[in-house]
């Protein structure tokens, strides 16, 4: 029913079908967690932002607040991808984690902006939680830390960028 009302999810389909390609591909070479098929699982979970307001909203334009969310969702899953790399697998790199904290930095300042497009004083609350992220990447000694407790810090982050959001969406 809903591909008889929306046509244009084929489409879709077929685009979510040619990344999910690429990911079978990586993991048939036993190389899922290569940075480039993190990079399509990230494209493929960030597409989920607009696509849901256009499944929910059948005027077919995308508000610019949809648009900012996106970037707000792109921003923490790089982020995240990244600190998390530089703990455990790219860990004895250290430009890897030079770079992991460079884009924390970077998406700190750039969330700043999206809030203040959102406006202030909601947009505030799309950037405490990357104040909170970009702290947690400038942390320097990560001895002791077992995979399990950084996702738990990373889980953190996540729920905090969801409450921020819907903070901001809220007032």
């Amino acid at each position: 029913m809903l591909l008889l009302s929306n046509r244009w999810l084929v489409w879709v389909g077929l685009g979510y079908a040619a990344l999910f390609a690429v990911n079978v591909a990586f993991a048939r070479r036993n190389n899922e967690r290569d940075l480039v098929n993190d990079a399509v699982l990230i494209v493929q979970v960030v597409a989920l932002v607009p696509l849901m307001w256009l499944l929910a909203d059948a005027g077919g334009l995308i508000p610019e607040r949809v648009w900012l969310l996106t970037l707000v969702c792109a921003l923490v899953l790089v982020g995240s991808t990244m600190h998390v790399k530089s703990l455990l697998r790219e860990r004895r790199r250290p430009a890897f984690a030079l770079a992991s904290r460079v884009v924390a930095v970077a998406s700190l300042v750039l969330v700043v902006g999206l809030g203040w497009m959102w406006g202030w004083p909601a947009g505030i609350g799309l950037v405490v939680p990357f104040v909170f992220l970009a702290a947690r990447s400038l942390k320097s000694d990560w001895d002791g830390w077992r995979p399990g407790r950084i996702g738990l810090l990373e889980l953190v982050g996540f729920v905090g960028v969801a409450v921020g959001a819907g903070m901001a969406v809220s007032v």
